[in-house]
């Protein structure tokens, strides 16, 4: 009888992941009574989802006890219904609950995201969607969300989800509008209706979170009905996922002003002037697009991905480096002239950190049919004058050596070969590169 009742939980929950079938009665039973601590009845639900437990019980259970008001045990329980939608979908009777939690539960009060932890820090890290999933109202929003992609029932989450839109907590909306998308193939007028009502006051992090959603939403004809929005977002300096705000500002205002939205050449100006994040979402669009079948898109593309190059930020280089990435060997030929003026920029001399990027790794797939233009580039490419200490961690793949070495077996061309060897010897002179040289060597003579 050591422990307090978090501990016990713990270990009732392990118990029961471990033998759901024995337990499960038992479970069903702590229910029905008010003298066990609700956080048993928690703590075995929580053990019947960890053990992948029988659907139509885990579901039976739900609607027996979800009634409870203790604030965590009802988010115990919208993950319950969270695990009964992946495994098959929600019935009306599931979605009432979440209705019930969404729209009339108190939690949360506060927008505690807002509210200072200590040292200057606040709770959740200031991220009200993060607040906003640990609340009963948010998480039950969220679920319903999650669930508008599959539904059944498309006009009843409608209806709810008009009736969440009236909730004033910046937390619950950010968890609504998070995966609003998902209703877009039942209703995309409804869709629109709700994104506009949530984000009436133009919230920064209401519109933050809800900008997948604003990116599928967008069209020609509506287009200037988000201009607010997108003026909201430019301003935005702060990460989201693992990119920043910016990069998806660049990656929605790209396709506008290519396809000639009104103002939309005008709004992406002003976000050149405020962000090189925009600049780099602008170029990881630019550099899937330039090829495209539409000569004025493809135009467009070119004329971003080479307006930049010779810009000093790190975000901007790293976006031109990570967009070989995009690259296919097939389209070489094609691209080879933008290559080209990339590998002779400011961007792409910044620093040496080049030989370990999506650079080398594609010329490696283009090596063996197209040797001599691959030597070109890497001539104009390298840059020793800082070398790296690192290389030693990467695979020997990786590295210009390897691709020098392939190239000069598929010449012919004595001059091209003769470039080869001072792009080799320049290396080999360089002692931070001189034994992971020697060792590509060594491995291609023991063929």
């Amino acid at each position: 009888m050591k422990g307090g009742i978090e501990e016990h939980s713990r270990a009732f929950t392990e118990q029961v992941s471990k033998r759901p079938d024995e337990f499960y009665d038992f479970i069903l039973s702590l229910g029905r009574r008010d003298d066990i601590h609700i956080s048993y009845l928690a703590a075995g639900i929580d053990g019947l989802v960890k053990a992948d437990y029988n659907v139509v019980k885990i579901k039976e259970l739900v609607k027996e006890c979800w009634k409870n008001k203790d604030e965590e045990f009802r988010r115990e329980i919208v993950r319950a219904i969270g695990y009964i939608d992946k495994k098959n979908t929600l019935d009306l009777d599931l979605i009432s609950i979440l209705e019930e939690y969404g729209l009339n539960d108190p939690d949360p009060v506060k927008e505690s995201w807002m509210i200072n932890a200590g040292n200057g820090t606040p709770y959740y890290l200031g991220d009200p969607f993060q607040h906003g999933i640990n609340t009963v109202r948010g998480s039950a929003v969220e679920m319903l969300a999650i669930h508008g992609y599959k539904t059944s029932y498309p006009d009843k989450l409608f209806e709810i989800m008009e009736n969440i839109t009236n909730d004033h907590s910046v937390s619950v909306r950010c968890c609504l509008i998070r995966f609003l998308q998902g209703m877009l193939s039942w209703n995309r007028e409804k869709t629109y209706d709700l994104f506009m009502k949530l984000t009436d006051y133009k919230h920064p992090q209401v519109i933050k979170y809800g900008l997948e959603c604003l990116s599928f939403l967008i069209t020609k004809d509506n287009f200037q009905d988000f201009i607010p929005h997108l003026k909201v977002a430019i301003g935005i300096d702060e990460g989201y996922g693992h990119h920043h705000v910016g990069e998806y500002v660049g990656q929605i205002l790209m396709p506008a002003y290519v396809e000639e939205y009104p103002d939309s050449c005008n709004l992406l100006e002003e976000g050149f002037k405020v962000s090189d994040k925009i600049k780099a979402g602008a170029i990881g669009f630019a550099a899937r697009r330039m090829l495209s079948k539409n000569k004025e898109i493809s135009e467009k593309s070119k004329n971003i991905y080479l307006r930049f190059l010779n810009e000093d930020s790190e975000d901007i280089s790293n976006k031109y480096e990570w967009s070989f990435e995009e690259f296919k060997p097939e389209d070489f030929d094609e691209l080879y002239p933008l290559i080209e003026v990339y590998t002779k920029s400011r961007v792409a001399r910044k620093d040496n950190s080049s030989f370990i990027w999506p650079f080398y790794k594609y010329l490696l797939k283009c090596v063996s049919f197209n040797p001599g233009r691959c030597i070109d580039l890497i001539y104009n490419h390298i840059s020793l004058e800082q070398p790296l200490t690192q290389l030693g961690v990467l695979s020997l793949d990786e590295r210009p050596v390897q691709i020098l070495i392939c190239a000069y077996n598929k010449l012919i061309d004595p001059a091209y070969k003769e470039k080869v060897m001072d792009i080799f010897d320049r290396i080999l002179k360089d002692e931070a590169y001189k034994s992971e040289g020697l060792k590509v060597l060594a491995e291609h003579d023991r063929g």
